[in-house]
């Protein structure tokens, strides 16, 4: 099982790009494999951990502050707590960072030998009460290689409609209030 995984705080604006990136994928992702999973998680929490449970290769998506979009493969055999605490120095506006979730996860003994993947997306600004930037949104969009590329070098196949992520991403991602899912934005 793939289990791709978007963490942030939307209140926050481009902090929020990890869960919309999730659900745009969900969202726009044709004839998506049943081994894969996509999961938005808007302010995550210690809690959280149960969702790296029964994948074998997982995918965190985050914003990042002050560096460039790249993808880090996180040996969590070889790296301990306090290193995967170090790489999350990056700074967070949500409760739980994606290398503080791998770190717990991997104290508790759910992760023992699954690939995990993280890929930060940046440098973006978060700006409290907005919605993603135009710049959010083109990092993401570049992004998309990354992970349709490591989903397939671990036998998944994802097929990303990326004019249609552009959209999610522009339309429903621009109210860091608006729901993600379609079922309860077609309430509204």
């Amino acid at each position: 099982m793939l289990r791709i995984i978007g963490l942030g705080n939307r209140i926050y604006g481009d902090d929020g790009i990890g869960p919309c990136l999730a659900a745009a994928l969900k969202s726009c992702s044709h004839q998506i494999h049943k081994n894969i999973e996509i999961i938005p998680l808007d302010l995550p929490s210690h809690g959280d951990i149960t969702y790296l449970m029964g994948a074998d290769t997982i995918i965190l998506i985050d914003s990042i502050l002050d560096d460039e979009t790249k993808l880090y493969r996180i040996d969590i055999n070889k790296a301990t707590p306090s290193e995967l605490l170090e790489l999350a120095q990056s700074g967070s506006g949500h409760g739980l960072s994606p290398t503080t979730l791998v770190a717990l996860a991997k104290a508790s003994g759910i992760l023992e030998d699954q690939a995990v993947y993280l890929l930060v997306i940046g440098p973006l600004t978060p700006s409290f009460g907005k919605g993603l930037s135009d710049n959010a949104i083109v990092k993401a969009i570049q992004a998309l290689d990354s992970l349709v590329r490591v989903a397939s070098h671990h036998g998944y196949k994802l097929n990303v409609d990326e004019g249609c992520v552009y959209s999610f991403l522009k339309d429903v991602c621009s109210d860091p209030l608006s729901p993600l899912d379609s079922d309860s934005r077609n309430r509204l």
